[in-house]
């Protein structure tokens, strides 16, 4: 049923139309399978391929294959392996796990293109047809490993990267392209299995928006080197407005040490610490935020990405990305965990640590970016650090010039919470956020069961999201 859903997934992608196989279904121009008026449009738009779905197949219900539940009627979509270009040989990548795929479907027609661009002789003289997108996660280190419950944990020697696949002759073959290389690089040193080790950079959680030819992707990683990723000012060891502690203080970037004697056994207890599986897992780094914009070109079917962005600090441990979009910009929010990722108790299916669960605090944080400066580069930063006299642009012919990927030239909006798990009980209290935030403490009448007062804190007129 698993892959009945993928298939699914993909027609929906590529603007098949899923309805019922009962009654007639027509994509001519002007033509109508009812009653009432019929007015030819002067300028009708262009024909799009796979507006109907073939749904006649007596097998597809009652087969338990994926190759069996692929529709070879008219305009629909063959199964194919989209983290392969086409081609042959087959690359050995090709064969690679991954995880965490996400389809999308641009809405600008084109010429049906192979992925090395040639017009697709297959669809010549036929008409145009919409992009397909494919984001996800793909093993770069290490060999697959299944039913753990652990994939979002990780260990040093299984990594992935992140990718994107585009589709031009509606899934026949797949442009693949690395949106980033994080698993070549480290930021912390972490204790594993005895010894002093450099985690390396592990993608995985990817997430993607579209918004028109805008393309933001946006998924979790180990690898966090900016304690500062909103360049604000450092004075006496201090960042000056970062009012909710979203740079890295210290020893920056955080981590959580799940390397404890198997002392408790039984999933059901809240002390439970077994390794899933019996497979042993030590201090892990927490996860930042990483996103990274592309633009779709459809006079060619190419798609320009900038450098991706570090979102944030790595100071809590993020999670469980989300990505909105209108036409004003995207919205991006997520989870931090200010102790990091508890491990699971097996619940749901599987094993492991299925399940994996938050400490007390964790909140969700939330960013944007408008369409106006969602794809302004940096065409000459000047070599200094003075950005007032960079070289921004968003002409697309400038920026393919750099014949490389260029930076962006406007970050995401400075982070804010939306929830108050981590409350700030008191003036002087010593959790994060709190010193900046807490101006005094009062004492309010309490409702708890041992009926004491208790002290909270008291921001005065601070809003921060008022003034986000």
């Amino acid at each position: 049923m698993k892959n009945f859903k993928t298939i699914l997934l993909l027609f929906a992608a590529s603007s098949i139309l899923i309805a019922s196989c009962i009654g007639s279904n027509s994509s001519d121009n002007g033509s109508s399978s009812g009653g009432g008026i019929v007015i030819d449009d002067p300028n009708p738009p262009p024909t799009i391929v796979g507006t109907t779905l073939a749904c006649d197949d007596p097998n597809i219900l009652t087969s338990n294959t994926a190759a069996s539940y692929a529709v070879d009627g008219p305009d629909s979509i063959p199964t194919s392996n989209v983290s392969r270009e086409g081609g042959d040989p087959i690359p050995a990548s090709a064969l690679n796990a991954n995880a965490g795929n996400n389809i999308k479907r641009l809405s600008a027609p084109v010429t049906p293109m192979l992925a090395n661009g040639d017009v697709d002789a297959d669809y010549e003289g036929e008409p145009m047809v919409h992009p397909i997108l494919v984001s996800y996660t793909e093993q770069v280190l290490g060999t697959y490993e299944l039913g753990d419950g652990s994939a979002d944990i990780g260990d040093p020697s299984h990594v992935d990267d992140p990718f994107v696949s585009v589709s031009l002759n509606n899934g026949k073959n797949w442009k693949k392209e690395q949106i980033a290389d994080t698993s070549g690089s480290s930021s912390k040193f972490v204790a594993w299995a005895g010894d002093n080790i450099a985690y390396p950079g592990h993608s995985h959680k990817m997430t993607m928006g579209v918004n028109g030819n805008n393309i933001l992707v946006a998924w979790l990683d180990k690898y966090c080197p900016d304690k500062n990723p909103y360049d604000l000012e450092l004075v006496d060891g201090v960042w000056v407005d970062d009012l909710y502690q979203v740079n890295a203080v210290g020893g920056g970037q955080g981590s959580i040490d799940y390397d404890l004697p198997c002392t408790i056994t039984d999933p059901e207890d809240d002390d439970y610490n077994c390794a899933p599986n019996g497979k042993p897992v030590y201090e892990v780094p927490f996860s930042c935020v990483w996103a990274a914009r592309g633009v779709f070109d459809p006079a060619d079917g190419s798609i320009m990405w900038r450098i991706a962005d570090q979102v944030t600090s790595g100071i809590r441990d993020a999670n469980k990305i989300t990505i909105a979009s209108k036409d004003i910009g995207f919205i991006m929010a997520w989870q931090e965990d200010p102790s990091g990722l508890r491990s699971g108790k097996a619940a749901g299916p599987g094993a492991g640590w299925s399940g994996a669960t938050t400490n007390h605090g964790a909140d969700i944080w939330y960013t944007r970016i408008t369409m106006d400066d969602f794809d302004d580069v940096i065409l000459d930063d000047q070599g200094d650090t003075d950005p007032s006299n960079d070289v921004v642009s968003d002409d697309p012919t400038l920026i393919a010039a750099l014949g490389t990927k260029p930076k962006t030239a406007v970050n995401f909006v400075y982070p804010v919470r939306i929830t108050d798990n981590e409350k700030c009980n008191y003036l002087g209290d010593s959790k994060l956020y709190c010193e900046q935030v807490c101006t005094d403490s009062t004492t309010v009448d309490s409702n708890n069961q041992k009926d004491q007062d208790i002290l909270r804190c008291l921001t005065g007129d601070i809003d921060p999201i008022y003034q986000w």
